[in-house]
């Protein structure tokens, strides 16, 4: 059996509001994510969804994943990074 740790992420995202209405999701730490909702709440329902299919992706091709990525990293520093524009 295979054990399982359970990790905590800290991902940057940036939420910029469109112009023609709705939001736009980005990250600068996988520059393959995109993401977008009407509203903030099914945008962050979005980003959940979005990054599951990432990782997914990331351990099917054998990726590395971000340095950074998990709080136990010591290389990074935690602090939110959440931003709406």
């Amino acid at each position: 059996m295979i054990a399982r740790i359970p990790l905590t992420a800290k991902v940057p995202v940036f939420i910029d509001e469109q112009p023609e209405g709705g939001y736009t999701v980005t990250s600068p730490l996988f520059p393959e994510f995109l993401t977008e909702g009407d509203t903030i709440e099914e945008v962050l329902r979005n980003i959940q969804e979005a990054f599951g299919m990432i990782i997914e992706d990331y351990v099917e091709e054998e990726r590395p994943l971000p340095r950074g990525l998990f709080a136990e990293d010591p290389a990074v520093t935690l602090e939110p990074a959440v931003t709406v524009s």
